[in-house]
């Protein structure tokens, strides 16, 4: 027989044990959680930044022309169910997604809505975006 003695050193070593182990378990839950969260803040962090990479031109992607000249594409027709496109009041012949030769500054593109926007010296400029 255990006794009172013994079964009180029996649950106290289950304690012990129950204890040390529960400790050692949530001590590694809780390393592995910070190990993961900061992969985790890294991961968001990096696309994060990724995401806000832009060449700070709303209306379309700018990049230098290679030979120094201004040219201008449509990439996207609002959809097509707009009728023709205009840029300055003038049909827009070239194919999506090809550039043509074009001044630089401000111009005016129609297609179911106006938008006006600059296009700058020397660069090809490729309009994407027909939102607001």
């Amino acid at each position: 027989m255990l006794g009172t003695f013994g079964l009180s050193r029996l649950r106290c070593l289950r304690h012990n044990f129950l204890g040390k182990w529960l400790r050692g378990s949530l001590l590694n839950w809780a390393l592995y959680a910070k190990e993961s969260m900061k992969y985790l803040f890294i991961t968001l962090l990096s696309l994060t930044l990724i995401a806000c990479v832009d060449d700070g031109y709303l209306r379309g992607h700018v990049e230098p022309s290679q030979d120094g000249e201004t040219y201008f594409g449509v990439i996207d027709n609002n959809g097509g169910k707009c009728g023709p496109i205009l840029v300055d009041g003038k049909a827009w012949e070239v194919p999506l997604g090809e550039v043509a030769q074009i001044e630089s500054g401000e111009h005016i593109i129609h297609c179911g809505i106006s938008i006006s926007f600059v296009i700058p010296n020397g660069v090809v400029f490729k309009f994407d975006y027909w939102g607001p």
